[in-house]
C-alpha cells in the first residue's frame, strides 16, 4: 500500500520549501531515518520516518514549495 509523505505541521507556519532528499528512490527506511529536509521562514528541519517503508517515488524536487500538512 502506498502512502504519501506530508510536510509536518510546525506551529503557525503555512508553507515549506523542499531543501534536499536524504534517501534515494527505491531505498528502504526505518522509523527515525531522515527522509528529507525542509525550510520555512523560521527554520530548517529534517523530517524522520514514522514507520518503515520503501520510497517508491519522489513527487517533489529540491526547491519546490508546499503547503504544510
Amino acid at each position: 500500500m502506498l502512502k504519501d509523505l506530508n510536510i509536518p505541521r510546525m506551529g503557525s507556519v503555512e508553507n515549506a520549501r523542499m531543501v534536499a532528499w536524504r534517501i534515494d528512490e527505491g531505498a528502504p527506511f526505518q522509523p527515525g531515518d531522515v527522509l528529507y529536509e525542509i525550510e520555512t521562514d523560521k527554520t530548517t528541519t529534517e523530517v524522520e520516518a514514522e514507520e518503515p517503508g520503501i520510497l517508491a517515488r519522489r513527487l517533489a524536487a529540491e526547491g519546490d514549495e508546499f503547503k504544510v500538512g
